[in-house]
Parts: C-alpha cells; sequence; structure tokens
C-alpha cells in the first residue's frame, strides 16, 4: 500500500495532452483469474498473469495501491537482480510501448519503485485495454519480487489512489478522480476493463486460500462481475457498505469501518478499547498487498494485552505469541461479525522454499509511521478467513438495464464470512489443534512451493520441480560424480603403475618379442599403431616390435614413419628404453673396468659405478600443455627427440 503522498518527478516535455480514440473489450462477466502464491517477509502472497505489449509476467495483487509497475532490465538493484531466484524483466527496448515523458516513484509501507510512464496494450484476464498506463521500474527497493514470483505490482484500489494518474493529469481539480475512464491517464486499470460494462457487473470479488498444510484446499481466485462458487454461491451473501472517503471526501481505498473488536478468552468474548485516530470509528484498509495486518500500538496493546502479551523488547514493538496459543478475533464490519480462523491469527514464521521457521508471530503487526494511513490494515491474512467484494455500482441487485452510465463515484466494499456458526468455528479451531498442539500437516506444500522464485513467465510450469524432486536429482548427480572420480583415480594408478614396472629397468628382452595382434592378418594401421605404442610403454623397443612382413604384406615391416611419434607414450617409452640401454652399457663397460657414466659426468666417487644398482630419480619436462615423468639418465636422450619437433614446446 502506498504512503497518502508520494514524491512524483515531472519532466519538461509535454505529456500524452490528447489520446488517439481506443478500442476496448471489456472484461467478461464472471471472468475468473487464478492467483498463484508466493512468499513475502515469510508470509504468503498471491499474484496474477498479465501482458503487457507481447511480455508476460506475474504481479502481485494489491488491493491498498492503484498502479501498475513492472521491474524493467534497466532495473539492476538487489530487488530486481536478486542472489536466489530469477525476476523476470520488462524490456522496454523491444517493446512497441510509447513513453509519456512523466516518470512515476511510489513508495509503500515498505519498500519503493520508481521508473518511466508508458503506455501500452495490455491483457488481463482475457479483456484487452488499449494504451494502459503502466510504470517501467528502473528502481526497485526493498520488494521481495523473486520470493514473491512477480515483477511488480497490480493496484487494485481506486483511480483516484493512482499517482501515475495524478502524474498526468496534475493534481488538483483537473483530477477526474474515479471518473477517469481513459487508461491511458491512469495507472489504475480499472476503467479499462470497466468501461462500456453493463450496468450492475462492475465488481469484482477476492478468495484467498492458507497453505495445504494449514488446511488450504483449492485456489485462490480473483473474479470479475460475479463470485468464485468454491466461496459462496451468489453476490447476494456479502454485506455491502459504501467505502469511507479521505478527510477531502474522494474516495481513493478500499476502506471500511470498524464498529467493534472482540477477543474469545478462555471462551469468553471480550470486547476490545478501538481509539480512532480520527471521526467515531477506527477506519480499516484492505490491502491484499500486506502480508500482515496491521494496527496502531493503542489497539493492539489492548487486543493481545487480553491474552497477557504485550510488544517485543527487541527493538521491533513487534508481537511475538506462543505457536500452540488459540487466538480467536471477531470484527464487526458493515454490521457483519467477521470471526478470523485461529490459523489466520497466529502465523507461522519463515514459510516458503528455502525458508527455516523462525517462531511465530501475531497477524497485527503496529503501524509505527508517524501518519498512518488508517488505524488498521486488513491484509492478506484477515482476507483469507473473509472473502471480499469491491464494486463502483452502487446498485447491484436489479440494476437498471443497459450499459453502466454513472462514473466510480460511489464504490462500495461487500464482506462475507464462512464462519458464523458454532460447527464451522468448532472445525476451525480443531484444525489449529491439529497443526499447532499435535504438530500434524493437513496437506501438501510442496506443489506450490515448486512455482515460486524460479519464473514469472509461462515457461517456468514445466521447470517447477518440488523438493523432493529436486533432492533426487542432487542424489542422482552425486553418485555419478563418485562413480567419475572413482573411475579417473583408478585409470590414474594403472597408468602410473605401468610406468613405474618400466622405470624400475624391466629387460624388454624379458618379454616375448612377437605379438599375436600385430602379425594377425587384416589389422589396420591404426589398430597396430595403437598396439605398438602400448608394447612401447610396457618397455618394448621400436626394432623389437617390427618383424618381417607376410605374404599377404600384414606384417610388421614397416618404416619408423608408421609409429605415433607425437604421442606422450612414445617419448616416454624412448627415455626408458635409452635409459637401460645406458646401463647395459654401463654394466658392460664395469665388467671390463671401463670408467662409468658417473666417472664421465664429473661427479667424483658419490655415484657407484654400477648405477643400475640404484632406481633412477625422476626430472619433469614440459611437451606442449603437459608435464612427464621421466629418468635423469634418459631424460636427455628424449629431449633431443623431442627438439627435432618444431611443434612442441619446453
Amino acid at each position: 500500500m502506498p504512503r497518502r503522498r508520494a514524491d512524483v518527478a515531472l519532466r519538461s516535455e509535454p505529456g500524452p495532452s490528447s489520446a488517439p480514440a481506443l478500442e476496448r473489450r471489456t472484461i467478461a462477466r464472471g471472468a475468473r483469474i487464478v492467483l498463484r502464491p508466493g512468499f513475502a517477509n515469510g508470509q504468503l502472497q498471491y499474484a496474477a498473469p498479465i501482458v503487457l505489449g507481447d511480455q508476460s509476467f506475474y504481479v502481485q495483487l494489491d488491493t491498498g495501491s492503484s498502479d501498475l509497475w513492472v521491474a524493467s532490465t534497466a532495473c539492476n538493484t538487489a530487488s530486481c537482480r536478486p542472489k536466489t531466484g530469477n525476476v523476470p524483466r520488462y524490456n522496454a527496448g523491444t517493446s512497441t510501448a510509447q513513453r509519456t515523458n512523466r516518470d512515476l516513484s511510489i513508495t509503500y509501507l515498505a519498500g519503493s519503485a520508481a521508473g518511466p510512464i508508458l503506455t501500452t496494450n495490455t491483457n488481463f484476464g482475457g479483456a484487452s485495454v488499449s494504451h494502459q498506463a503502466f510504470a517501467a521500474a528502473s528502481d526497485v527497493q526493498s520488494q521481495q519480487l523473486a520470493s514473491m514470483g512477480v515483477s511488480g505490482v497490480l493496484g487494485l484500489a481506486l483511480p483516484a489512489n493512482s499517482l501515475i494518474q495524478e502524474t498526468l493529469e496534475g493534481a488538483g481539480p483537473s483530477n477526474r478522480n474515479n471518473s477517469q475512464t481513459d487508461p491511458s491517464m491512469t495507472g489504475n486499470i480499472l476503467p479499462g476493463l470497466w468501461n462500456n460494462t453493463i450496468a450492475g457487473s462492475r465488481y469484482f470479488s477476492i478468495g484467498l486460500q492458507r497453505l495445504p498444510s494449514d488446511g488450504g484446499n483449492g485456489e485462490s481466485s480473483l473474479t470479475f462481475g460475479g463470485v468464485d462458487q468454491a466461496y459462496m454461491s451468489t453476490p447476494a451473501q456479502f454485506s455491502w457498505q459504501a467505502a469511507t472517503a479521505d478527510g477531502d471526501g474522494v474516495t481513493r481505498k478500499w476502506t471500511s469501518l470498524l464498529t467493534q473488536l472482540l477477543v474469545t478468552v478462555n471462551g469468553t468474548d471480550v470486547p476490545i478499547t478501538t481509539p480512532a485516530l480520527s471521526g467515531a470509528f477506527p477506519k480499516a484498509i484492505w490491502d491484499t498487498g500486506a502480508s500482515f495486518n496491521y494496527a496502531t500500538p493503542a489497539i493492539l496493546n489492548a487486543l493481545y494485552g487480553a491474552y497477557g502479551i504485550g510488544p517485543s523488547n527487541d527493538g521491533s514493538r513487534g508481537y511475538y505469541v506462543p505457536c500452540d496459543l488459540l487466538i480467536q478475533i471477531t470484527l464487526v464490519i458493515n454490521g457483519r461479525s467477521l470471526w478470523t480462523h485461529p490459523l489466520d491469527n497466529n502465523l507461522r514464521g519463515g514459510q516458503g522454499p528455502g525458508a527455516s521457521s523462525s517462531g511465530c508471530f501475531a497477524s497485527f503487526q503496529p503501524l509505527l509511521s508517524d501518519n498512518p494511513p488508517a488505524d488498521l490494515v486488513l491484509g492478506a491474512p484477515f482476507m483469507r478467513s473473509v472473502p471480499t467484494a469491491y464494486s463502483c455500482d452502487s446498485i447491484l441487485e436489479n440494476p437498471p438495464p443497459g450499459v453502466a452510465t454513472t462514473p466510480c463515484d460511489r464504490p462500495q466494499i461487500g464482506v462475507f464470512s464462512p464462519y458464523e456458526n458454532d460447527t464451522s468455528r468448532a472445525a476451525a479451531r480443531d484444525q489449529f489443534h491439529q497443526v499447532r498442539v499435535l504438530g500434524r500437516s493437513l496437506g501438501d506444500d510442496s506443489k506450490i512451493e515448486a512455482g515460486v522464485g524460479l519464473n514469472n513467465t509461462d515457461e517456468a510450469a514445466g521447470r517447477g520441480l518440488s523438493s523432493g524432486a529436486r533432492i533426487a536429482i542432487g542424489v542422482v548427480c552425486g553418485l555419478v560424480a563418485i562413480l567419475f572420480v572413482m573411475a579417473a583415480v583408478v585409470l590414474f594408478y594403472k597408468r602410473r603403475r605401468a610406468r613405474r614396472n618400466a622405470l624400475a629397468g624391466g629387460r624388454p628382452g624379458e618379454k616375448e618379442a612377437d605379438d599375436p595382434f600385430l602379425t594377425a592378418p587384416n589389422v589396420s594401421a591404426k589398430e597396430r599403431a595403437a598396439q605398438r605404442e602400448l608394447l612401447i610403454l610396457n618397455g618394448r623397443l621400436p626394432e623389437e616390435v617390427i618383424g618381417p612382413a607376410d605374404d599377404q604384406g600384414n606384417g610388421l615391416a614397416a618404416p619408423t614413419a608408421d609409429w605415433d611419434t607425437g604421442s606422450k607414450g612414445y617419448w616416454e617409452a624412448r627415455a626408458v628404453a635409452n635409459d637401460w640401454k645406458r646401463r647395459m652399457k654401463d654394466e658392460e663397460d664395469a665388467a671390463a673396468g671401463v670408467t662409468g657414466l658417473a666417472g664421465n659426468r664429473g661427479s667424483g666417487s658419490s655415484h657407484a659405478s654400477n648405477s643400475s644398482a640404484r632406481r633412477p630419480s625422476i626430472a619433469r619436462m614440459k611437451s606442449g600443455e603437459e608435464e612427464y615423468e621421466m629418468s635423469d639418465a634418459g631424460s636427455t636422450a628424449a629431449l633431443q627427440g623431442i627438439s627435432r619437433r618444431p611443434d612442441d614446446h619446453l
């Protein structure tokens, strides 16, 4: 819900003083829009789909404000680009939206949004509205868009409360307030939806559900010109009363008068004193966009004081309650007693995907503003217990025939209570006992949580995964990763073992000189080359694995060019072989009394003449991007061979 006054930035360029003739198709009577649940401040919120031009979004349903805005691609704040989740943003660069050369700045009870005002063709609830004004917000602050699963806000309060309308028309007598019918001149979508509508049908009703684990059963919905049969059978079941105007006589918000407040303690109804900020009775604003209910501290101290609970001393001055405390509250509005479900009075903290419980909160929290908009704000928790309706027609039953011709200057609010008898209230108390006292769940929340915080567009429908599915996928991926690592380790140790065996001085002559695979007919050159490299890795010299050709030409008499001299294994094997040859020569020279390799290098007496008695140390060299191990005795020969290959780097 926006504050009473807002800063609106105006540019010097003129606005759209004259709009072209507009073609509209009014919303169908009885059009039902399913609302998708999301989470803000760990509490349930509700979103509706909308199409702006050719771009689709979900927007938060907010009866406490009157403007439509979505985050744009120019917005890079934490609200638009969160660390977790995704916020689809409006791309003005690829749209056909028209600029108004005006900017909007709107501030809510928590957070704000600002950006240029545009107009574009809009589709909502199956109805097309031409040149609907909205803001492409480039600066969004403290709005939990990702956790709510939305890209912006759809304000469904009255047009006179639209800050976009105030910006485009100008404040004062020139503002047409609730008689505005041109959607290009207001950020409120109701004038465009209700233009040329049949008299008696300019109203919408709202029904909200709790989480399935708290007994929610069915869909939350927004219905135009009718009611959702899941909540009631006819609009006649509503108790209607005129919305309360502001001090200047203009009705801007859906505001009712609270005539009585009661709580039930130990089976006894206790009246609560409700001092009003102004007037004889406290004013209450209906606001689906509020994740809690709110009231002045004077009202809340009396309300929760009846249960022995006071404000916290942690600086927030909020009201925390034991999760198993049964709180029963009744508000009398429009002459009707509105008893609220105990699970809507005592709220679990930290609800939503990835959230952890943080105790329980009273559903009413304090209005700490120096200039609060009303005495009470009846948010989503209260409205889950009380289906409501909002009308621009003063006559709903037996209205005059034909199209409505009067402006929306006599708005009304309808309320309905599903808990008007002892049976329904006893069932609600039993649900509270099951959930909060016995710790049982009344339903599965995973399907609701799956679609939130991923993507607000229709493509997200196929990508929403439940928590169980995400865990299963993670386990499978983990097992695959473990198997991959194990295979890599086994391969590594096999290669190292083969390398160590070769470096240990194994004599090539100890293996058979002939290999049946190399002498077999019909063996391709590529297969023979691979086998030759394998033999070299096991200590065989090239000249030992090249034999005479057979009669069919399938023998091994092949030039040296047939060897894969560009492979790591070839040069590694050559180094091993050359080392072995040198040691053999040292042994022969030692036996003949000739100075060994150590003396030739001038290493003195620190080296034994029989160098084959020690294991050669390992030196490292680079060829290309890889590092090879080889004995220091054979490294010289190997490097000499590699130096003849111009495509390698040391």
